[in-house]
């Protein structure tokens, strides 16, 4: 208790103490080595310790929700992600209703790449209190990452097109010119399907609910996807015609490109930066 009073208050040294005191005056007691977990793992030259006490919390309380809950905090704030989300789940297993662990659980799958199935649940958290301003900024990250790399592959084939048509024209070849216009925009189309695919399907039981969500929660969001709709579709249309349109519609493409770096920027300025929820409290995500 004393060593959390003193973390509360900013002592962080001080409940280091405290907490070593603890554990060493009970060395069974798993609430003396979750706190000393609290008063460690801030502080990255105590990580290792902090590390040794959460694994002792979960062994000797396996039951105890709230220690997989911090042994998951811990894992995800040194980048083991694929552990975290071990942790998370154990303790989702024995507490469902904890909105922090699912919340955490969604942070680490996000930061491994699984955007969709990630913004799903914050989606999820967001049905239930949507004012819980850090599950709408993981959203938004999670439905904005994806648009973000199909703009820039749009953005790069718009530009090799353009390189290898000057490249090219002088050659007198017509094949390879219009080679030239055809080979960079295929590229980037096949790059952004598997972007499009891979996230459709991880999302696809509630790809509806997903798109509702962000169209309402992320202000700018549809817009930016009608965009960079409108120039895929544009860089779909110019593969078949004569190389010089293909030319102008790729500068269209890049037009496009422009106008949803510039609506992005915008979303992301509107959202505070992203973080995991707090472990110290249960009711607040944030």
């Amino acid at each position: 208790m004393l060593s959390t009073a003193l973390l509360r208050s900013g002592d962080r040294i001080g409940a280091v103490e405290a907490a070593r005191r603890s554990v060493a005056a009970d060395p069974g007691s798993w609430q003396a080595h979750a706190a000393r977990v609290d008063a460690l793992w801030l502080g990255e030259q105590n990580r290792l310790e902090a590390m040794r006490a959460s694994f002792e919390a979960v062994r000797l309380a396996p039951t105890e929700p709230f220690v997989h809950r911090q042994h998951g905090d811990l894992l995800l704030a040194v980048g083991r992600q694929r552990e975290a989300q071990d942790a998370y789940r154990r303790g989702l297993a024995l507490a469902p209703e904890d909105r922090g662990a699912r919340h955490n659980l969604a942070v680490a799958r996000l930061r491994h790449g699984h955007e969709s199935e990630s913004a799903l649940a914050f989606a999820g958290i967001l049905s239930t209190n949507p004012t819980d301003a850090t599950a709408l900024r993981n959203l938004m990250v999670g439905v904005v990452n994806p648009l973000g790399r199909i703009r820039v592959t749009l953005g790069g084939g718009a530009v090799f097109t353009g390189l290898e048509f000057l490249a090219t024209i002088d050659s007198g070849d017509p094949g390879m010119v219009r080679w030239a216009t055809t080979f960079p925009p295929v590229t980037a189309l096949a790059v952004i399907a598997f972007i499009a695919l891979r996230f459709t399907s991880e999302a696809r039981p509630r790809l509806a609910f997903l798109v509702s969500v962000a169209r309402r929660a992320v202000p700018g969001w549809g817009l930016v996807a009608l965009v960079l709709g409108v120039a895929t579709a544009i860089s779909v249309t110019g593969l078949f015609l004569p190389p010089v349109i293909a030319l102008v519609a790729q500068g269209l493409v890049f037009v496009g490109v422009v106008i949803a770096s510039v609506l992005m920027k915008r979303i992301l300025r509107a959202f505070p930066r992203t973080r995991p929820a707090v472990h110290e409290d249960d009711d607040d995500d944030g």
